[in-house]
């Protein structure tokens, strides 16, 4: 949680000290991916939420000008909270202008079976 109000800390501060962004988009995907790459500007960010099960081992490359990084998301205020997988995220911050592909590798805690879901992106 420190981590995730670390980073958007970070891009908070960028957004005010560059005077301020105007349309920037936060993207959540969930369930499969699609086959048309996302479009979103580098101001944008991208919010994956990988679909396992308690235990699994999820893993994430990136190749293309973006980071990847995977959070724990907690809902406050009295609400239900997110347990094992339910609570995990990927965030996609884009780093320059072009294509990105994602990969998330998850692999079952109760087989040897790994499922790579691959997310694209188009960076304008």
């Amino acid at each position: 949680m420190k981590n995730l109000i670390f980073t958007l800390g970070l891009i908070l501060s960028a957004t005010l000290l560059s005077g301020g962004v105007e349309g920037a988009t936060v993207f959540v995907l969930e369930g499969e991916p699609g086959d048309v790459p996302v479009k979103m500007t580098i101001d944008d960010i991208s919010m994956i939420h990988p679909s396992a099960i308690a235990g699994s081992v999820i893993t994430v490359k990136v190749d293309g000008p973006a980071a990847a990084r995977m959070y724990d998301v907690q809902k406050i205020d009295g609400q239900m909270p997110l347990l094992g997988m339910a609570n995990k995220r990927v965030m996609i911050l884009p780093i320059d202008k072009g294509k990105v592909k994602v990969s998330v590798k998850i692999k079952s805690p109760t087989s040897e079976s790994m499922k790579i879901e691959v997310y694209q992106f188009e960076i304008k």
